[in-house]
């Protein structure tokens, strides 16, 4: 595979990761599109460092720099993988290229429907045809009942193996992070702020999830659930309807 698209896929994972979709408590429910959106073609490369802005309390979806396959990503939760999204039709290369800078408004809404919102975005501005394949998982909520903050916390000079790396992760990504990870579906229940950040130090070969319990945080199981884990695009226009 050539490098530079690797790791334009490899940032899209890292900012997908980052993005607060399945954390968001839901509000209302309300129309399943955007009353305002505005879709450009841009020429900036996409960066984990770009502004993506996902807020069902507010309606609003923005982003400076987004391939379509992010988008994509993001139509359905955030947590598809690249590999996750499947092309026929020769649409692949296309939907890699294809940079837009994307700014949509609703009314306020449930995260739920905010995704639905995207999707329609997709069908009415790229073409866009799928089919999707859903997995059932376990779901666990995650709370804190023993997290010190950071100040309190000190990484051991000494462990059992190497340090592979000392993460600080926003508290808005644990929870997306931790059902990749765990291969579940992982609901935030701490109660901590989202934009807080979490020190973590993780080794080689040792769990995500031991690591979050080592910082005292904690897993229950109380049931099961279903995402969506394979999306085969049909059908995309490679450059967007106008506004």
């Amino acid at each position: 595979m050539d490098v530079e698209l690797q790791e334009q896929k490899e940032s899209i994972l890292l900012r997908r990761l980052l993005l607060p979709l399945l954390l968001v408590p839901a509000f209302c429910f309300a129309s399943g599109q955007f009353d305002v959106a505005s879709v450009k073609v841009t020429k900036e490369s996409p960066s984990p460092a770009a502004p993506i802005v996902v807020s069902p309390e507010r309606g609003v979806f923005s982003c400076n720099s987004c391939s379509v396959v992010e988008l994509i990503s993001l139509a359905f939760g955030g947590t598809l993988t690249p590999n996750d999204i499947v092309f026929e039709n020769g649409t692949s290369k296309a939907a890699w290229d294809t940079i837009v800078a994307v700014s949509a408004k609703g009314t306020p809404c449930s995260k739920e429907v905010l995704v639905e919102r995207l999707k329609t975005l997709l069908v009415d501005r790229f073409g866009f045809q799928y089919t999707a394949q859903s997995k059932e998982f376990p779901v666990y909520e995650m709370t804190a009942p023993k997290y010190k903050a950071n100040d309190e916390y000190v990484v051991p000079d000494e462990v059992d193996g190497p340090v592979s790396a000392v993460l600080s992760i926003p508290v808005e990504a644990l929870a997306v992070l931790a059902s990749v990870r765990m291969n579940a579906i992982v609901v935030d229940k701490t109660g901590l702020p989202l934009t807080d950040r979490v020190k973590l130090m993780t080794e080689p070969g040792a769990s995500f999830q031991r690591s979050l319990q080592e910082r005292g945080f904690a897993f229950e199981k109380v049931g099961t659930g279903t995402r969506v884990v394979k999306v085969v695009v049909t059908s995309l226009r490679s450059i967007p309807t106008e506004d």
